[in-house]
């Protein structure tokens, strides 16, 4: 009788996703929000804190858009960051940024891993991983290109001491 009460708690336990695959950030989101969809779909996913308004760094006459940090009660316990919505007034999601408790397909974690250890991961499984100062003119010092595409989809930042601050996608991290 034991035998079949483990069985069944491993069987079930086997169903459940796992909460750390939901901390993935992959190139199009991370997991409820997803780049492109709806500012009120990504409200609904309980991954959001309530909207502020920032506006662009490059100009202060541009509109302001609506931001919201991840960390609302379905958001997962650790994760940190931001997302930008409605960009040339698409009501869409933009811009997705993280600062803690998530890590990247290849397993890139900011606070953790430095700039190095990312180009080093991505450029070992294919990507075109370029910093700035081997020409890269964006404000990121880091930025990934899957093969095959002709951008960069993913982004990384160190804003003090030597490891990564900052991950974005798809490739923007900084808005003030």
């Amino acid at each position: 009788m034991r035998r079949i009460v483990l069985l069944a708690a491993v069987a079930a336990l086997a169903l459940v996703p796992s909460a750390q695959a939901a901390w993935v950030l992959r190139t199009t989101g991370i997991g409820p929000l997803k780049l492109g969809m709806g500012e009120k779909a990504a409200v609904k996913s309980g991954w959001l804190k309530p909207k502020r308004y920032k506006t662009s760094y490059s100009d202060n006459f541009q509109p302001k858009y609506p931001t919201y940090r991840i960390g609302g009660p379905g958001a997962p316990r650790g994760l940190r960051g931001e997302v930008l919505m409605g960009l040339n007034g698409s009501g869409r999601l933009a811009f997705i940024r993280v600062t803690h408790g998530a890590t990247t397909e290849f397993g890139i974690r900011p606070q953790f891993d430095t700039l190095s250890d990312m180009r080093r991961v991505y450029r070992e499984n294919g990507w075109k991983a370029v910093a700035q100062h081997e020409g890269i003119t964006s404000l990121a010092p880091l930025e990934a290109t899957p093969p095959g595409a002709d951008s960069p989809t993913i982004a990384a930042q160190v804003i003090s001491g030597s490891r990564i601050d900052v991950i974005g996608i798809p490739f923007v991290l900084w808005w003030p």
